[in-house]
């Protein structure tokens, strides 16, 4: 068992005070949480995720030695993306009463857990798979690094499209609201605002984006919506954007591109109107997007703008 004042997040494999994932973008990681009674599976999974990236985060762990340390811990870090499971600890079934734990108690069913033991006949794995929500069961002498790895990364891309399909379906019952309400300006920015967060979810952009357009007459482009960060810059105008947004923007709009920023992404499309539209977000390391993926920021710049424009024009 380790202390409360004992550090339980690992950067490095050197103590790191935790930090919560809503903080700025490079305090944001991976949790994964290891629950073992062993000592020297702690050290070899840290190992294993020292340096690793996954989506341009990195990986971290959380330890506990104990099922009564893991129900207190996956408490304290509800956002922890995998968990590493024990089976036998203080009890012969400790582990399984913390599946019980995290899926009924506490409602959890996002976070990915995989028992992890070294006496199989202790939990056979078919009842176990049958009766308890886990989502793998490995014996502890078949994890290699390599196999540690290749399972951490597939739980990790599991865990972040449950977020995903979670984050879409409250903003679709948002969109269903706000559908039959946009009768004034303020209902149209948040069912703007609720859409785009659904896109960038979707499409793994980042937190931060807002959608802007300028009319065909040369008005000064207006930022409709924003959104993470982003959201102080509702309602105004390019010039009263940072320096390096507006260059960023002024260099999309000349070239009538898409374009890439490292972290940023700038999606550009303009009406048979002569309005142009612009989608700026940033948070994730570049990456390609299909066409159902252009299609869909086009859609959207496309509903929106019209929504903005049927409501100024009454």
């Amino acid at each position: 068992m380790v202390d409360d004042d004992e550090i339980l997040i690992f950067e490095d494999d050197e103590p790191s005070a935790a930090k919560p994932t809503s903080q700025a973008k490079e305090d944001r990681f991976w949790k994964v949480m290891i629950v073992d009674d062993e000592q020297d599976i702690h050290s070899v999974t840290r190992m294993v995720t020292h340096q690793m990236q996954f989506m341009g985060l990195p990986v971290k762990t959380i330890s506990a030695y104990s099922g009564a340390e893991a129900k207190r811990l996956i408490q304290e870090h509800p956002d922890t993306a995998l968990m590493f499971l024990d089976v036998v600890m203080e009890t012969d079934h400790a582990g399984l009463d913390v599946v019980k734990f995290v899926r009924n108690e506490l409602q959890n069913t996002q976070t990915r857990i995989i028992l992890r033991t070294g006496q199989p006949g202790q939990a056979p794995e078919l009842n176990v798979i049958v009766e308890y929500d886990i989502n793998d069961y490995k014996e502890k002498s078949e994890l290699t690094s390599q196999k540690l790895r290749t399972t951490i990364f597939a739980s990790l891309r599991n865990y972040r499209d449950i977020q995903a399909i979670e984050i879409t379906k409250h903003n679709l019952e948002a969109m269903i609201k706000y559908s039959h309400e946009l009768l004034h300006e303020q209902a149209i920015h948040d069912f703007a605002s609720h859409v785009l967060r659904q896109i960038t979810t979707l499409l793994h952009l980042g937190d931060d984006a807002l959608y802007y357009r300028t009319a065909h007459n040369g008005d000064d482009k207006e930022v409709l919506v924003g959104i993470g960060e982003f959201a102080a810059y509702s309602d105004k105008v390019l010039r009263e954007l940072p320096p390096e947004i507006q260059a960023e923007l002024n260099e999309v709009h000349r070239t009538q591109n898409n374009l890439y920023y490292g972290d940023r992404y700038i999606a550009y499309f303009k009406t048979a109107e002569g309005s142009e539209h612009i989608l700026y977000s940033r948070g994730k390391p570049r990456h390609e997007f299909s066409e159902y993926d252009q299609h869909l920021i086009e859609v959207y710049c496309h509903h929106v703008a019209t929504a903005f424009s049927a409501f100024h024009k009454k």
